[in-house]
C-alpha cells in the first residue's frame, strides 16, 4: 500500500472523528490532534521526497499562523483547536502539493460561511452563535484533495 494512501486514510479517519466531536462539543481534543500530527509526520518522513517536507512546513506555518492571528482577535472567531488542526492539515496538503493549504484555508471559510448562512436563514441560529469550524476545515480538505487528485484518477 502506498504511503500516500495511508496518509489519506489517516487524515480522513481522524478528520471525520474530530468533525463529529467538534459538531457536538465545539472542541477539537488534543487526544486526537496530537496522534494525528504524529502519524502524519511519521508517514511524511517515510515517504518524503526532496522539498516535500519543506513545502509541508511552509504550508503549515503560513496557514496555521493566519488562523492563530484570527484566534487572537478580541472576538475570537477561531479557537486554538482550529489552529492546531489547520497546522496538521496545512502540512498534509502542502506536503502533497505546494499551495493546497492556501486553497483549503480559503475554502474552509467559504464552507463555514455557507453553513452559517443556511443556519440563520432556517432560524436555527443567530449571527453571534458559535459555529463548529472543524467540519468545514475537514470538508475543505477533502474537496481540495479530490480536486488535486482528479487528474490522476481519470
Amino acid at each position: 500500500m502506498s504511503l500516500v494512501v495511508v496518509l489519506h486514510a489517516m487524515v480522513a479517519t481522524f478528520g471525520l472523528w474530530l468533525s463529529v466531536i467538534d459538531q457536538k462539543e465545539h472542541r477539537l481534543p488534543n487526544a486526537l490532534t496530537a496522534p494525528l500530527a504524529l502519524g502524519v509526520g511519521i508517514v511524511a518522513l517515510l515517504g518524503a521526497q526532496e522539498g516535500s517536507i519543506a513545502s509541508g512546513l511552509l504550508g503549515s506555518t503560513l496557514s496555521a499562523g493566519t488562523f492563530a492571528l484570527l484566534a487572537l482577535l478580541p472576538s475570537r472567531p477561531l479557537g486554538w483547536g482550529d489552529v492546531k488542526l489547520q497546522a496538521i492539515l496545512g502540512f498534509y496538503l502542502d506536503f502533497l502539493a505546494s499551495g493546497l493549504a492556501f486553497v483549503q484555508a480559503i475554502l474552509s471559510f467559504v464552507l463555514g460561511g455557507i453553513v452559517a448562512t443556511v443556519m440563520i436563514l432556517r432560524h436555527r441560529g443567530r449571527a453571534k452563535d458559535p459555529l463548529a469550524f472543524g467540519p468545514a476545515m475537514v470538508a475543505a480538505t477533502l474537496m481540495v484533495i479530490v480536486w488535486a487528485q482528479s487528474g490522476q484518477i481519470i
